[in-house]
């Protein structure tokens, strides 16, 4: 069966409505016609109007075609009533009202503050004052925001550790040192050397979380069978950085007692306060981590805290914020 045919049929030989939008230009032929800007360019209307209302230039009105023939239908906004008069000069007052701050003509001059009528044939014109004009907006009013916990996991972007050729005590002139990336350990480097490990992160913690945003914890992962170091944070904001010359630390972030991440547990998240959080977010950072408490230790019963490659969450830092 064709289900098409008695639609077909019953919308054949009805009117073709169509709606644009335009811009009042003018009336002519005493109000017959009203000549609309659209997109093509600007046309007559035909013109029956049903009020006295006549549109000010440019305002936006309706026109409908009907079979191809165009009638004027109105205009496409509404307007306000009632508005609350801001300022008098010149003529002419500055009402504010719900759809925004207007001027308008006036034949007796209101006051400052002063609720108004408005008419809006060919313009807006103050009529004269009413008892009272609440403002009122659309818009409801923004819920107070209570702030929320967020925590985020950074990973480091690459680890590894230098080795500097020369010993801290005696030479502290001999650059660049040699990039060993991989898990960090010093237990291969020769006597006479200095070596420090490093975790790089680039700016994204920084760039992640807000200013102003409160620090509930921040922690650091450590693989199973190391033992927990101090964390220093570094100058060096990348391994070229870290080569170049021996870069300056911070103070050390210590987690509490002497933590060892047991074999077979797969590693541990350590807090090491939120005063490490709130530093490595308020700087594009790299750390260095130690067990001799020295940021430029050989770091003796430190094998490996792994790498990006051997264990992917090594030196990955968990912060946990409200904002």
């Amino acid at each position: 069966m064709d289900n098409f045919t008695p639609i077909l049929d019953a919308v054949a030989g009805k009117s073709v409505v169509n709606v644009v939008v335009g811009q009042f230009i003018r009336m002519e032929q005493s109000g017959s016609i009203v000549v609309v800007a659209t997109a093509p360019g600007q046309m007559p209307v035909k013109c029956r109007p049903m009020s006295d209302y006549r549109p000010e230039p440019l305002e936006l009105v309706r026109v409908m075609f009907v079979d191809g023939v165009a009638f004027y239908a109105g205009a496409a906004q509404s307007k306000p009533g009632k508005g609350v008069v801001a300022t008098v000069g010149g003529g002419l007052a500055t009402v504010v009202t719900d759809i925004g701050t207007i001027s308008c003509s006036y034949s007796t001059a209101p006051s400052s503050g002063n609720a108004v009528k408005l008419a809006w044939n060919d313009g807006p014109h103050i009529m004269g004052p009413v008892a009272s004009y609440p403002i009122q907006s659309d818009v409801p009013a923004d819920p107070i925001y209570q702030p929320k916990p967020r925590t985020y996991i950074f990973k480091a972007n690459a680890s590894g550790t230098v080795r500097y050729p020369y010993d801290s005590g005696t030479d502290t002139t001999s650059f660049p040192g040699t990039w060993y990336p991989g898990g960090f350990s010093a237990a291969f480097f020769p006597p006479g050397t200095t070596s420090r490990s490093y975790w790089f992160y680039g700016s994204k913690i920084k760039d992640t979380i807000p200013a102003g945003a409160t620090f509930v914890s921040a922690e650091m992962f450590f693989p199973e069978g190391t033992t927990i170091p101090a964390v220093f944070l570094t100058s060096a904001k990348s391994i070229a950085e870290a080569i170049a010359a021996l870069p300056t630390t911070s103070s050390g972030y210590f987690p509490s007692g002497n933590i060892i991440a047991p074999d077979g547990s797969g590693g541990i998240w350590v807090n090491l306060g939120t005063a490490f959080g709130a530093a490595v977010a308020a700087n594009e950072v790299s750390m260095g981590p130690s067990s001799g408490g020295s940021p430029s230790s050989k770091m003796p019963g430190i094998d490996s805290l792994g790498t990006g490659k051997g264990d992917s969450l090594s030196g990955a830092i968990r912060i946990t914020v409200t904002f």
